[in-house]
């Protein structure tokens, strides 16, 4: 061993058989300065710990702020991204109303020419072949010349307002179900 440690052994004998002869001369004071120095150390460790709480509860003030903040960009994004789909959806649906009132339009005249051309008329009382009623074109095999009954028919009426209802029932439903189709096709692209 270095020459120096022994030296540093025998000071720190000394100070040691020095401090246990005052320890057992004051045992009172030398418990209050003992005391003291624990209250000193503890005092030392709760501020210390004290601060870390404060630096925990500052980064949690901090997180929330960015919580809260990110929900708010979050927000705006779900918002804006909801009103282009709105949008989208808006004019696919001007769209298809448009499509749907020119349809419309073409399928009612296309009605009206139908109603038209198979009209049913009355005949006059009394006519010789002893139908009652005969479309506007006779098509039919039977002449006005035969004496017997007219053949039986296989026709249904329909009124000419059942035919403009079931035509706009028909092109609204058909562009409704194109309406459909096309958010079908954009939701998949």
């Amino acid at each position: 061993m270095p020459l120096w440690f022994l030296g540093a052994l025998g000071w720190l004998r000394k100070a040691a058989v020095s401090l246990w002869a005052v320890v057992a001369r004051y045992p009172w004071q030398t418990a209050c300065i003992a005391l003291l120095c624990l209250s000193a150390w503890c005092w030392h460790g709760w501020g210390k710990a004290e601060a870390k709480l404060k630096d925990c509860n500052t980064g949690r003030v901090a997180d929330r702020k960015a919580y809260a903040d990110a929900q708010k960009i979050a927000l705006q994004k779900a918002l804006a991204a909801k009103a282009a789909v709105e949008k989208k959806y808006a004019e696919l649906a001007e769209t298809t109303d448009a499509n749907e009132q020119k349809a419309r339009t073409d399928a009612m005249a296309d009605a009206e020419r139908y109603i038209t051309a198979h009209r049913v008329r009355d005949k006059a009382a009394g006519s010789a072949t002893g139908r009652t009623a005969a479309p506007a074109e006779d098509h039919s095999p039977a002449s006005s010349d035969s004496a017997g009954p007219a053949p039986e028919l296989d026709e249904v009426s329909v009124t000419a307002d059942d035919i403009r209802i079931c035509t706009t029932n028909t092109t609204r439903l058909e562009a409704v179900r194109s309406w459909a189709l096309s958010l079908g096709s954009s939701t998949t692209r």
